[in-house]
């Protein structure tokens, strides 16, 4: 509960400062958080959790590892002290066993719901932003394409009189009132 609470607080005094005031842009310019050792994208509430703290920092890279993952990375820290970034993990528990098991396991034995045997348990984890992760490779960018107007698309846009404006709005979209196709600009 606690944990919760204080991603509301942190929500909350992100409205607060920032207002409602958020626009999406067309193309992909915040990527996924992920883990930096494994690889594997965070889900959840972890997604949410470390999106609105890149957003808050204003931090570029979406990579974060854990302080061990980043030694077994043969990398270090750097300046990353009060920069931590609590997460939860949830996993199926055995209590006779007293072990954690898998959630095949988990969806097998009890049909997904937690019962005397067995329980959820959540154990948290301090995550840290690559741009604190001293010696971990650079961050590969996204190939910059040149993109080029189809003919196809030219061709049935006037066989068909049906206008396409590149107005930069942020969205792809027909607007049947003015029979006209609406698309972010090409650049975008």
């Amino acid at each position: 509960n606690e944990y919760r609470k204080n991603l509301a607080e942190i929500f909350i005094k992100s409205l607060e400062e920032n207002g409602l005031d958020w626009k999406k842009e067309w193309h992909q310019t915040q990527a996924r958080p992920f883990n930096a050792k494994s690889n594997a994208h965070y889900r959840g509430i972890n997604l949410f959790r470390l999106m609105m703290e890149s957003m808050n920092k204003g931090y570029n890279d979406p990579r974060w590892a854990t302080f061990n993952q980043v030694k077994d990375m043969g990398c270090s820290l750097k300046g990353a002290k009060g920069t931590g970034v609590l997460i939860e993990y949830w996993f199926p528990y055995d209590r006779e066993e007293k072990k954690a098991i898998t959630w095949k396991k988990f969806k097998e034995e009890t049909g997904g719901v937690p019962d005397e045997r067995y329980i959820l348990s959540v154990k948290y984890s301090t995550v840290f932003n690559a741009k604190y992760i001293e010696g971990i490779k650079p961050l590969p960018l996204p190939e910059k394409r040149e993109i080029v107007i189809d003919e196809l698309v030219e061709t049935l846009s006037k066989e068909m009189d049906v206008e396409i404006l590149n107005d930069g709005d942020g969205r792809a979209f027909y607007r049947p009132k003015e029979d006209k196709i609406h698309l972010p600009e090409k650049d975008d």
